[in-house]
């Protein structure tokens, strides 16, 4: 699979187009890259990557490194297994701990084993980095107003083989049948990834009437891990009077699949008090219509007798 477009893609979603990771307290910076790692395995093998750190501080800075389990964006679907989500322990460091003179870069190698008992698909750590406090620091400061920075760096490991890509939207009536023009709508849509590997998602909100497209607007595209959901908010200005047909496009996987969602009606109409003012006004004129002639009648004799 072409991981590098992901990676790429993940990057910038994960850190708002920042290509390192940073974390700030009390005068103390860490500095990481890559801020993901995409890691392709085969079975029973093992591969050794680096992580570059930087200590942006201005004194000595002890940083300690460990693998956790991965953090999950989003829930784990019902059924799903989480066994995925726990790679630790195919991670090993050749130290546990580094110490950083102030401005300081290094590269920390650490080691991926994957065992024969992996079947294909994703596999999912968090590389944890946290920057420790000097024993002097310790006497100078009381050690509640200690503040150490940490960084969390995904571990995204890829076994090759019959890798299953599918991605769906749990909901069903994503948009109003009724809508009033010019107000703008906000919601949410859930996307699952019912595949076996981590996929780039991104979702596209279209809009048309009578077959031609009005407005397509892309949401902001994600990595979502197999067996897991994720929430999209989307907002969206409902146009001109008239009948709308609104969907869904969701485009995934190596091969860019494409899931729709079912078409949905959307009625733009006046709001709900100008059409009860409209149904008054229009009752009035029918009902006095009638008797249009008996009321000019009515009128003259009224004035007549004055």
């Amino acid at each position: 699979m072409k991981f590098f477009a992901y990676l790429v893609l993940a990057s910038i979603t994960t850190l708002c187009c920042v290509s390192t990771s940073r974390v700030h307290a009390q005068n103390t910076e860490i500095v990481v890259t890559p801020a993901i790692i995409d890691a392709p395995l085969q079975i029973g093998s093992s591969i050794v990557k680096n992580i570059q750190v930087t200590n942006g501080s201005n004194s000595a800075l002890p940083i300690s490194i460990e693998a956790q389990a991965a953090a999950i964006e989003g829930r784990v679907i019902e059924g799903s297994s989480t066994n995925r989500f726990d790679v630790s322990d195919w991670v090993s460091f050749t130290e546990k701990t580094y110490v950083f003179a102030a401005g300081e870069t290094k590269q920390i190698p650490f080691t991926i084993t994957a065992p024969f008992t992996a079947s294909a698909g994703g596999y999912y750590a968090t590389l944890s980095l946290r920057g420790l406090a000097l024993e002097n620091e310790i006497n100078q400061q009381q050690s509640s107003s200690l503040v150490f920075p940490e960084v969390g760096i995904p571990l995204l490991i890829t076994i090759p083989g019959e890798l299953t890509e599918n991605a769906l939207i749990a909901e069903s009536n994503l948009f109003p049948s009724l809508a009033t023009r010019y107000n703008l709508i906000e919601d949410k849509v859930a996307i699952q990834n019912n595949g076996t590997v981590h996929n780039l998602i991104t979702a596209t909100l279209v809009i048309e009437r009578q077959e031609e497209t009005v407005s397509r607007k892309e949401l902001q595209p994600s990595v979502i891990l197999p067996g897991t959901e994720r929430e999209y908010s989307y907002a969206w200005e409902v146009p001109e009077y008239g009948v709308y047909q609104s969907y869904i496009e969701v485009t995934y996987g190596n091969k860019k699949s494409t899931y729709k969602t079912p078409v949905e009606t959307t009625y733009v109409t006046p709001s709900i008090w100008l059409l009860v003012s409209m149904a008054i006004a229009t009752w009035s004129v029918l009902y006095v219509y009638p008797r249009r002639y008996n009321t000019i009648k009515a009128i003259t004799i009224l004035f007549r007798g004055h």
